[in-house]
């Protein structure tokens, strides 16, 4: 369960404030957070993951919380437990397909790479339709084809909480439906809990919940 309390958090240079009394996902549910650009979403999912700390209340996964641990446990805690789609992806640039996928096992000692771990990211690849592209540079790479390869990496550790950034937002309308149809069939067969920011109104009967943003946001600074 994801539980957020009293949380209060603005940037260094103000302008902006989110004040949320009480957020809670429970385990296994599927959360769209909706709302304009500039509303916070983005940083909730910074927020959720650790990436961003509160200025007030707290965070916590499962009693854990995360604005208690230190940096390196709280990257550790993201390794092994969150599965990040980022807005942008996040590739490098100089690494292909198959070692972008690969790349939480090769930044973190809290997981170890072996050749089961190998296979799992070469399936995902084959499920995106990203098998004849292994080799191929992030830089070589389509928006869409990037997006799918944020999707299999953050799928490899196989996470009990999936926090995705748009996952769709530059796929054709074939391949949305691919990427979520695989996102919500992990979820359904792991158990793990969705919380997926989306301007997609039209997939929003998906989920089990849907959370408007605008609510917790004060200030006028993009978010």
């Amino acid at each position: 369960m994801i539980k957020i309390e009293k949380l209060q958090f603005s940037y260094p240079e103000g302008g902006f404030c989110l004040d949320i009394e009480e957020l809670i996902v429970e385990r296994g549910r599927r959360v769209a957070v909706i709302g304009s650009s500039g509303t916070g979403k983005t940083t909730l999912l910074n927020l959720i993951s650790g990436v961003e700390i509160p200025n007030a209340g707290t965070v916590s996964h499962d009693g854990v919380v995360i604005s208690n641990l230190s940096d390196k446990q709280r990257r550790d805690f993201r390794s092994q437990h969150i599965g990040f789609v980022f807005q942008e992806f996040e590739l490098l640039e100089y690494l292909n397909v198959l070692d972008n996928i690969l790349l939480p096992y090769r930044i973190s000692t809290a997981l170890k790479l072996n050749g089961t771990v190998r296979q799992r990211a070469e399936q995902l690849a084959d499920s995106l339709g990203m098998a004849d592209k292994l080799r191929r540079y992030a830089n070589q790479l389509s928006q869409g084809e990037r997006q799918r390869v944020a999707i299999c990496r953050a799928l490899l550790t196989e996470p009990s909480v999936i926090l995705a950034d748009e996952p769709t937002g530059n796929l054709d309308p074939e391949n949305t439906k691919r990427v979520l149809d695989i996102i919500f069939d992990y979820v359904s067969e792991s158990g793990a809990t969705l919380v997926s920011v989306t301007h997609e109104l039209e997939h929003v009967d998906r989920f089990d919940e849907v959370v408007d943003f605008a609510k917790f946001r004060k200030g006028v600074a993009d978010a």
